[in-house]
């Protein structure tokens, strides 16, 4: 069993392991010849399935195993986060899998170099060891991606920074009220609201002029293009997607009324030639 990999991008990586803590603080990552997986199934609340093609973030991508290739850990992400967050973006890193003590552990080196004076300069390598376990491909069986039907409306979002502006001030407002209902609601034509509600105030903001995949006409038979589509979320959930904003670059949002709220967050533009992507899937709420 081996793997070993450069990583070209601290900065982005560390912000894609930051989003994921948002969710929960392990995870299982999936290492196979095509990149890396990471997912977060936790007992209630949102899921996040990432996929990462190799060539995003990494160079030398290497993984060994008897299984076709592929290498299953549980992974502490806080202890990664951690780990990452004390190098310099500019740093030369590696991570590999190894042992310790006959323990199976990711290994974080990360080599600096800084000029003493104008004729040399000074070098240094740090290790840093993260605790993992090795799991068995048995053990994943009963992990699967969650089954949504075909989505009323598909729709991309307004940029994530902008959108997570107005959630916070929403948060703010159930905070103070003691708690709320929140609402996620688009249309065919290309309007999008996110509304809450509590037992004494209702706030909501709407986006036109959104743009909807093509093909995107929804599945209702009858519906209306200016009709909206409405999932009731969880506001913590929601929150909790809006912490992708750190690597999103756009947004598509899955509207199966009365069933889930399927989101994809996509790290890489269209014209990129590797892709990488966040999908979170939130439970409608039910009254």
């Amino acid at each position: 069993m081996r793997f070993k990999t450069s990583i070209q991008n601290i900065s982005s990586f560390t912000k894609l392991i930051q989003s994921l803590l948002s969710v929960g603080n392990v995870a299982w990552m999936r290492l196979s010849e095509d990149g890396i997986q990471f997912t977060i199934v936790p007992e209630l609340g949102v899921q996040v399935w990432t996929a990462i093609h190799s060539g995003f973030l990494f160079d030398q991508f290497i993984v060994e195993s008897v299984a076709d290739n592929v290498i299953n850990l549980d992974l502490p992400l806080d202890t990664l986060y951690k780990a990452l967050k004390s190098c310099n973006p500019s740093s030369q890193a590696v991570l590999r899998l190894t042992k310790r003590a006959g323990i199976p552990i990711l290994s974080l080196t990360v080599a600096t170099s800084s000029s003493k004076d104008t004729y040399s300069t000074h070098s240094l390598v740090i290790t840093q060891e993260i605790p993992i376990k090795v799991l068995a491909p048995r053990t994943l069986e009963s992990i699967t991606e969650p089954e949504v039907p075909e989505p009323d409306v598909n729709i991309l979002l307004p940029p994530l920074a902008q959108l997570r502006a107005f959630s916070d001030r929403f948060a703010n407002i159930t905070r103070i009220e003691g708690g709320g209902r929140w609402f996620c609601s688009a249309n065919h034509e290309g309007e999008f609201k996110i509304k809450v509600q509590t037992d004494s105030v209702m706030v909501e903001s709407c986006w036109k002029g959104l743009a909807h995949p093509e093909g995107d006409l929804g599945t209702r038979p009858g519906m209306a293009r200016r009709e909206f589509t409405t999932v009731s979320v969880d506001g913590k959930d929601w929150i909790r997607l809006m912490k992708a904003s750190m690597v999103g670059k756009r947004v598509l949002a899955s509207f199966c009324e009365g069933h889930a709220l399927k989101v994809y967050v996509y790290m890489t533009d269209i014209d990129e030639e590797y892709a990488a992507t966040m999908t979170y899937y939130m439970s409608a709420v039910s009254a």
